[in-house]
């Protein structure tokens, strides 16, 4: 048994800079399959209104639990900055679960202590992102480059 978690901004940017495609998240459930059984796997998102909402619903027709929220917004000089960071949120949900195996889909470096710590329970870090830096290939258990057959 595995749970998932997704980091839909990380994938988002990175998918669309290296690929300028988008992920289809039914067929990513499907290639999670091979590190076990996902009887649980929750999205993490931001919209700033309801953009997202197509989006949310291709997530919960992948039997995903959706987490959205908006931006903080912050000026720096005259520009707009938004930010949606969900670290603390995703590293609560993995250490209140039963599982064994953790797969999480996001080439976010912040989570390596989060990685780190859950090994040290005696759990299977798996991270399956896009461009995931070496500093986390190398700490986690298993890594994939998310696979273009997910790609749409």
């Amino acid at each position: 048994m595995a749970e998932a978690y997704f980091d839909v901004s990380d994938l988002y940017y990175k998918v669309k800079k290296a690929h300028n495609k988008k992920v289809n998240y039914k067929l990513l459930m499907d290639f999670l399959k091979k590190f076990g059984e996902v009887v649980k796997a929750e999205a993490f998102g931001c919209q700033t209104g309801n953009e997202a909402q197509g989006f949310i619903t291709h997530l919960r027709g992948a039997d995903i639990i959706v987490h959205y929220r908006h931006p903080k917004i912050f000026h720096v000089s005259e520009q707009e900055v938004k930010t949606c960071n969900w670290n603390v949120d995703i590293t609560i949900a993995a250490l209140c679960t039963e599982s064994k195996t953790l797969v999480f889909c996001s080439s976010n470096t912040d989570l390596i202590p989060l990685y780190k710590h859950l090994q040290n329970m005696g759990k299977k870090v798996v991270v399956v992102g896009c461009g995931v830096p070496s500093l986390v290939k190398h700490i986690v258990d298993v890594y994939e480059n998310i696979p273009e057959s997910v790609l749409k």
